[in-house]
């Protein structure tokens, strides 16, 4: 299980260095989505695939060396038993940052329900839009929309509904909940 979740960081890692690259500055969002998508599921995938029989035999080393036989003295070895077994250590401590990580994206999940629950609510096309008070960036999540109108024009609040509603059809929240559980 060590080696796949290394192998799968790996390939996510690489993955999305190519993909910053090559996605630096353009606005071919449903592309981006695509790649990203397409990115999650090799990381996945491609660490269970085994490339091992792609590599060619080389000759035995049967045919190369000299056989030369030595008769040693038998000898009797009993394994010592490690008090601390490294591997173990490794995995406990990704399971314990990845519960920590999970813990932290539910906690989100908690603190935004929060607010949409304590926030006045109006409604925009269908979409519910919650009208904060305080130092909030405007943002959605799911089928919320949260806005502080009070430090914005009337203009600058109408760029941003429109803004967050594009978010909202397209499910961006899916996409960002997807991008923290990786």
């Amino acid at each position: 299980m060590l080696m796949y979740l290394i192998k799968a960081n790996f390939v996510l890692v690489v993955l999305f260095g190519f993909y910053q690259i090559i996605s630096a500055g353009d606005t071919f969002f449903k592309w981006r989505r695509l790649s990203l998508l397409t990115i999650y599921m090799l990381s996945l995938l491609l660490p269970t695939i085994d490339l091992s029989q792609l590599v060619n035999e080389t000759a035995s080393l049967d045919n190369v060396l000299p056989r030369i036989t030595y008769n040693l003295p038998e000898v009797l070895v009993s394994p010592t038993r490690d008090l601390f077994y490294w591997p173990h250590l490794a995995v406990w401590l990704y399971a314990v940052v990845t519960l920590a990580l999970l813990l932290r994206v539910f906690w989100q999940v908690v603190v935004v329900c929060r607010l949409a629950q304590r926030s006045e609510r109006a409604t925009l096309h269908g979409t519910a839009v919650c009208l904060l008070t305080g130092d909030y960036s405007p943002f959605s999540f799911f089928r919320w929309i949260f806005v502080n109108p009070d430090d914005k024009t009337p203009s600058q609040v109408q760029q941003i509904l429109t803004h967050e509603q594009t978010h909202v059809a397209q499910w961006h929240s899916v996409d960002a909940l997807l991008s923290q559980l990786f």
